[in-house]
Parts: structure tokens; C-alpha cells; sequence
């Protein structure tokens, strides 16, 4: 873990928006900027004089994360195995079947590339399996078998601590790995929505839980991995260019049942015209002024 002295803290930021206004902390720590935005000034100052109370006692600050040393959270002590069988176990009587597969899945991946080394001395398939089936899966864990128990008991023993997810490196190569196929291709876009999905619920429930201080896996419905990393990075995603790179083509092109309707709905316009044309206006079916109708 690196500290350093080399902190500076400056101004609260305040940001009048349409509907609320947002306080935002401001310190830089080894050179990298890091800010914390808060709902109310109260809260702001607290946290701001929290960072200048540790400058004032010599305190260094970690430069993975940008607080002081006291101000470490549980991430350090917990590590991710353990977080993830705990976060299983309280979602578990909430999550239907397929909910229950889906969340395992995500954590399977999520542990495996969370750890130290990878179990070279294991068969992957038994290693993902012994997460998958028995270790994320509150009713079957404690009658894990034998050669499963080993499996779990050496996962635990590499996994890293959840304050990993305080490093932006780390979350991009976690994230870059839910979204990758065992065959190396990148995952089709609704499993990683659904992967992240998943990710970010658990996320939040570190948050309540007081483990993590903010959520770090990147948050937006109806965003694949491609535009929420680069939102994470503040990166404009591209508009969809027309035909010939002409202006953002706004709607997507029509499906071909789209034409069919369309060339019925012309077809009952011009019937409906030609229907009208003898004693009205086209398209109407009035009369037209001055004629009585018989």
C-alpha cells in the first residue's frame, strides 16, 4: 500500500442544478485529483474537514484511494470470497431461479478474476463448477463434496480484498473479464448489460453494508460495457453517422415487416382517395361545398 504526504485540499465545489444542488470535495493526493460530491453543505464541510484534521496530524494518505490511512473502510479486512458468499446469502430468499443462475455466474466470474494466482494445480471447469454450483448457492454450499471443499477452501485463501474495487485499474480489468467468453471473444451486449447489472446491485449492497464508501462498477440502463467505460472515463460516445458520414442518423433503419406496413398504409390511402374522388375531397370522404347529398 503507497502513502504519501503530498495532499492539497481546496474550495467545496457548489453546483446549482434544475433540481437539486450538489457540494463537491476537492483534494489532489500525489498529483491526482479526486473529488466527492455530497447532497448538502453540512455534509461537504464534514468530510472536507475530516481530510484537513489528518493533514494537520501528520496522517499520509493512500494514493490508490485518496483518504488517509484511518480512514481505511471494512474493504481491507474482507476479502472478495468472503463478500460475495455473504452478499449471495442475504439476496438468496429474494431471487428467483434463473435470477439465483445469473447472479452465480456474474460472482463466478468476478472471483476468478479476483484472484492472487490463478489455481493452476485445479481443472478450470471444477474450479468455475465448485463456484458456480456449490459455493454461490446458499442451499447446496454446506454439502459441498470432498474434492469441492478443497477447491473453495484455496479460493479463499487467494482472493483479494474487496478494497481492490477502490483501484480504477482493477475495476477495468474485472470488468473487461465479465465481458470476455471462456473462448476469448467478447460476450454477446445483453449478457454484459446483464453481468454488469448484476455487478452493480452487488456494489450497492457493499455500499449499505458500509464495506465500500462508493459504488465503483459503472451505473446506466440500457448501456453495453463500450459506452459505460467511457462514460466511467468522462469520453463522449459518437453518434451514429448516416449514410456517407452525413449527419447522426437519428432512427434506426426500418425492419422489412416496417415496409410492408408501410406500402399497405399507402394503399389504403390511395383507395380511399380514389373512393372520395367522384363527389368529395380525396382522402376526406366530405362532399364537396355546394353539392347536396341525395
Amino acid at each position: 500500500m503507497e502513502t504519501t504526504y503530498d495532499v492539497k485540499i481546496y474550495k467545496i465545489l457548489t453546483y446549482k442544478g434544475a433540481r437539486k444542488t450538489t457540494y463537491t470535495v476537492r483534494w489532489v493526493v500525489a498529483g491526482k485529483p479526486w473529488r466527492e460530491p455530497f447532497g448538502t453543505v453540512a455534509l461537504a464541510e464534514g468530510f472536507r474537514s475530516e481530510l484537513i484534521r489528518a493533514t494537520g496530524k501528520g496522517e499520509t494518505f493512500v494514493i490508490a484511494t485518496g483518504l488517509p490511512v484511518s480512514h481505511r473502510s471494512k474493504s481491507a479486512a474482507m476479502s472478495w470470497y468472503a463478500f460475495a458468499v455473504e452478499y449471495v446469502d442475504a439476496r438468496w430468499p429474494e431471487l428467483g431461479g434463473n435470477s439465483r443462475k445469473n447472479t452465480a455466474k456474474t460472482l463466478t466470474a468476478v472471483t476468478i478474476a479476483l484472484l492472487r494466482a490463478q489455481p493452476a494445480q485445479f481443472d478450470p471447469v471444477a474450479v468455475r463448477t465448485a463456484l458456480r454450483e456449490w459455493a454461490f448457492n446458499a442451499t447446496r454450499r454446506a454439502d459441498a463434496p470432498r474434492d469441492v471443499v478443497t477447491i473453495l477452501r484455496w479460493v479463499e485463501r487467494n482472493s483479494l480484498p474487496v478494497s481492490v474495487w477502490e483501484e480504477t485499474e482493477r475495476v477495468d480489468a474485472v470488468l473487461r473479464a465479465v465481458d470476455t467468453r471462456l473462448d476469448g471473444r467478447q460476450a454477446a451486449a445483453w449478457s454484459r448489460k446483464r453481468h454488469r447489472r448484476i455487478l452493480n446491485v452487488a456494489m450497492k449492497h457493499a455500499v449499505r453494508r458500509r464495506v465500500l464508501r462508493t459504488n465503483p462498477a459503472p451505473q446506466g440502463k440500457g448501456l453495453d460495457g463500450r459506452h459505460q467505460d467511457q462514460q466511467r472515463r468522462g469520453q463522449t460516445v459518437p453518434a451514429e453517422r448516416g449514410p456517407g458520414g452525413g449527419a447522426p442518423r437519428l432512427d434506426p433503419a426500418p425492419a422489412p415487416w416496417g415496409k410492408a406496413a408501410a406500402r399497405v398504409l399507402r394503399h389504403a390511402v390511395l383507395l380511399r382517395s380514389a373512393a372520395g374522388g367522384s363527389g368529395g375531397h380525396a382522402g376526406t370522404g366530405r362532399h364537396a361545398p355546394g353539392r347536396r347529398c341525395r
